[in-house]
């Protein structure tokens, strides 16, 4: 004798619809976390990259108004916003309040946070993740102050020239 069980009367409605486009609170902090240890901890961004090309194989793809949206796309949007950000984020309305030693305690944070980025970026270059095309945008951003160039940006520039003239 053969038990039959029909799948409908398995399935339970979820507390929350899950909508494209709209992720739970505790869902943006995880992917915000991952993001952040990978451009916090630049030691491991090799390894960081490796997860996200493997993420981007294996994560399925959704549509939000007729827009693809992929892990692919996330990421490197989130690189971008990252990476045009720079060390703006150092400087805030309430800084006067800060001591001297607490706004240097920032800029080192918002520092090391860019330059994290910048490897991250060579990283994903390495894996084909992103095109020749992106690194050249990201180059000649870091170029533009020739004349007068910031300190960060000439270090920048040196770890994204090492990932482009890597040795295939």
């Amino acid at each position: 004798m053969v038990c039959r069980v029909d799948p409908l009367q398995m399935m339970h409605k979820a507390e929350k619809k899950y909508e494209v486009g709209k992720v739970i609170d505790e869902e943006q902090a995880k992917q915000r976390q991952i993001f952040d240890r990978a451009v916090m901890e630049p030691n491991f961004c090799e390894m960081y990259a490796g997860l996200c090309f493997h993420l981007a194989w294996e994560l399925p793809d959704f549509s939000e108004d007729n827009e693809k949206i992929t892990f692919k796309r996330l990421l490197l949007n989130k690189c971008q916003e990252e990476f045009e950000r720079g060390e703006r984020e150092g400087w805030e309305e309430g800084e006067i309040e800060q001591s001297e030693e607490e706004r240097e305690q920032k800029r080192i944070k918002a520092r090391r946070r860019m330059l994290g980025n910048i490897r991250l970026i060579g990283e994903l270059y390495k894996k084909r993740m992103l095109t020749e095309r992106i690194m050249h945008e990201c180059l000649k951003k870091l170029l533009g102050q020739y004349q007068d160039p910031d300190e960060e940006d000439i270090e920048a520039l040196c770890i994204l020239m090492k990932y482009y003239w890597r040795d295939d």
